[in-house]
């Protein structure tokens, strides 16, 4: 198989990104000559819980590395936990705690608990600043010896922006602008330049406290250096280059954090090894608003994630997020919500009609859908009156779509594999356009409207129409997989026939239940208590067991 034919809907195309840096979109290399992928995305700052707003970061990211793996790479993640920062102590004051770390250690577990129910695969590291005090000290103190920082009046230690001229090249702010927002003060009078920010923050009462190590040169050639704790932005210099090194591939996050903190993050980095990129590409994501389009804010009006997910499955949220590009805003509305579970339900029915259609039993399938696709392309190949493979990618390279007068194929499982081939070919190419999800989805739903068009006019009896089935249902595990989506439904399908009964009943005691109610259900209605009989039906879809009446009889679907 030719390199265009290494996958059958063709060569997966070159991964471009747009690099907040740059302000252009740039091609990442192939695997074959960058195998692995590092990333660090800024994590939050725990101590409260977190907004729908506050989710579009680690969903996008977490289809972003689906995506690089999906393309043959590997991807190491790294994102990190502010537990010690001016907003922490704060609220540790206004709720009276005595350990702001404590405060941020319960807000971990919540995070945890919402990050995981939307389906967010794990970091490689989740580091945190307070178990990497000394590595920041040590960090801080390269900054120094590199003629880069300085220790205020007050003891803290400073970074002298003027001392690096790429200062502010990435948010594009000018050195005059930031003294118009600067307000005088304490912290102001101790330093060298009010626009120079702080590596390590003398100790205040009530605040955390760490001594800051100094030999007696240390203390000659700087001054002596103040207990306290890091500034905000040293964390992510820090963490990043003991995690992946001083040099990476990608560096994500909100676009609210472009300035100061990825600015100020830059800069450290560049004069702690001034020969290493640090970040060599840059990635920002835009807001989820309010109708209107103000931010949502911990501080100010939000929507907790987890108020989202009582009326909606993470499914919905996750469509929700990734049907908008991540450099656009995406504006929350319930009923917006609402559409995307309609749209889940669509995909919902197409799995449960392809594995009906298919009788799918995994325990006597040893073919996968790839091998089975590569057969069926070969006797496709031997007829006349169908165009090769080769043939029809020329045509999607040429813009060509199905179903217009040069792209028609008959008949039905000729179609549905054309359908499914275009369908990957598309959604593969908006992926790799910069993480274009939303594109990408555009491409599922129509691929979905075709997928149940073509069953309409197929039979399972029919070799032809059920190996393209086989791949249709193949393509559908393909694509939900990347968008993290319909978990449940992806693993119930390779499950033997005993395990996927289990499931059908819900499994142990639940499964059990739910038996006896539908029992008393249907008792109720041969005796037409049909209030009673509704009650049941509504409290056992609370639990998530759908009652389906169906000639055989009812049966319970779990949701």
């Amino acid at each position: 198989m030719n390199e265009k034919m290494k996958y059958p809907w063709g060569e997966l195309p070159r991964i471009k990104i747009y690099n907040s840096m740059t302000r252009r979109e740039e091609e990442f290399p192939l695997p074959a000559e960058h195998p692995d992928v590092t990333i660090y995305v800024c994590g939050p700052t725990t101590y409260s819980f977190v907004h729908i707003g506050n989710m579009r970061g680690p969903v996008f990211y977490d289809v972003v590395r689906k995506i690089f793996k999906a393309h043959g790479y590997r991807v190491r993640f790294v994102t990190n936990f502010t537990d010690i920062d001016d907003k922490m102590i704060a609220e540790a004051k206004r709720v009276g705690e005595d350990d702001p770390i404590q405060l941020s250690a319960r807000f971990v577990h919540e995070y945890y608990t919402d990050l995981f129910a939307l389906g967010v695969e794990k970091a490689d590291v989740y580091p945190k600043v307070s178990t990497h005090i000394t590595d920041i000290i040590e960090y801080i103190k390269l900054i120094m010896n590199n003629g880069h920082g300085y220790v205020g009046t007050d003891g803290s230690v400073y970074f002298d922006v003027k001392s690096y001229p790429d200062y502010l090249k990435l948010s594009g702010h000018s050195m005059d602008s930031l003294l118009e927002n600067i307000t005088q003060g304490e912290e102001m009078s101790a330093k060298r330049d009010p626009r120079d920010f702080a590596l390590w923050k003398a100790a205040k009462q009530g605040e955390p406290t760490w001594p800051f190590p100094q030999t007696d040169d240390e203390i000659q050639k700087f001054r002596k250096v103040a207990d306290g704790r890091p500034g905000w932005h040293i964390e992510c210099s820090v963490m990043s280059a003991k995690y992946l090194g001083p040099s990476f591939d990608i560096h994500g996050g909100g676009k609210e954090l472009k300035f100061p903190h990825h600015e100020n993050e830059l800069a450290q980095s560049k004069c702690g090894y001034p020969d290493e990129d640090f970040a060599r590409i840059w990635m920002h994501n835009e807001w989820v608003v309010l109708p209107g389009g103000d931010k949502m804010a911990k501080s100010g009006e939000s929507v907790l994630i987890r108020d989202v997910l009582k009326d909606h499955d993470p499914d919905t949220v996750r469509m929700f997020i990734l049907s908008a590009h991540y450099r656009k805003e995406a504006e929350y509305a319930p009923e917006r919500l609402d559409d995307q579970a309609k749209a889940k339900a669509r995909i919902v029915e197409t799995f449960r009609r392809l594995t009906e259609f298919l009788r799918w039993r995994a325990e006597e399938r040893h073919e996968n859908w790839l091998q089975i696709w590569e057969l069926s392309d070969r006797e496709y190949g031997q007829d006349p009156k169908k165009d090769s493979v080769g043939k029809i990618l020329n045509k999607f390279d040429d813009g060509i779509r199905l179903d217009s007068n040069e792209l028609n194929p008959q008949p039905f499982d000729f179609y549905l594999v054309t359908a499914v081939r275009e369908a990957l070919y598309q959604t593969h190419r908006h992926f790799a356009d910069d993480f274009d999800t939303q594109g990408a989805m555009g491409e599922l739903f129509r691929l979905v409207t075709r997928i149940n068009a073509s069953l309409d006019n197929m039979s399972p009896d029919n070799i032809y129409d059920f190996d393209a089935a086989n791949i249709a249902l193949g393509a559908l595990v393909h694509l939900t997989e990347i968008f993290g989506m319909l978990g449940h439904e992806r693993e119930s399908l390779y499950l033997t026939e005993a395990g996927r009964e289990k499931i059908a009943k819900g499994g142990g005691d639940a499964g059990k239940l739910a038996d006896v109610l539908l029992k008393l259900r249907d008792e109720a209605r041969t005796e037409k208590n049909f209030v009673f009989s509704d009650k049941i039906r509504d409290r056992l879809a609370e639990i998530g067991a759908e009652v389906r009446d169906s000639k055989e009889g009812p049966k319970i679907v779990w949701k």
